[in-house]
């Protein structure tokens, strides 16, 4: 006999969550991917996590283990019901989520791209992205 906890994960959305993961997903300019939690941006932006009776929406935030081993971490943003009149709320809140996460990136010092603070490393005391440490002997 499956446990309640089996058969609550195996249990498939409410039709509104799963219009209003079809709704972001079209909305929003970055790419989505995920079911039962929508997962936002490459590097990750945010993530929308759809349940039975509501909608969660958290951040990723670096916590650093280490000087050089970062740690990807969730810190919920904000919860809504499962009801009609609050997807508004919820683009609302995907979007401060989005924007607060964007506000962490850093500039590379070599190439001048903005990066998540867990895709750059220091190079002589500036942060500089992977992709501009290929070949040199450093570690992450």
């Amino acid at each position: 006999m499956p446990s309640s906890l089996t058969e609550l994960l195996a249990a498939p959305l409410p039709e509104l969550a799963t219009q209003w993961s079809q709704r972001l997903q079209r909305h929003l300019p970055w790419p989505c991917h995920g079911e039962q939690s929508l997962f936002i941006g490459e590097p990750l932006l945010a993530v929308v996590s759809f349940s039975c009776n509501g909608v969660e929406v958290s951040q990723p935030y670096v916590e650093w283990a280490s000087p050089t081993t970062p740690m990807l971490r969730m810190q919920p943003a904000g919860q809504l019901p499962l009801e009609e009149a609050h997807y508004d709320e919820l683009l609302r809140l995907v979007e401060w989520t989005i924007q607060q996460r964007l506000r962490a990136f850093r500039e590379c010092g070599r190439c001048g791209r903005r990066m998540a603070p867990e895709m750059l490393a220091s190079l002589q005391g500036q942060p500089v992205c992977r992709h501009c440490l290929t070949g040199r002997r450093i570690l992450f």
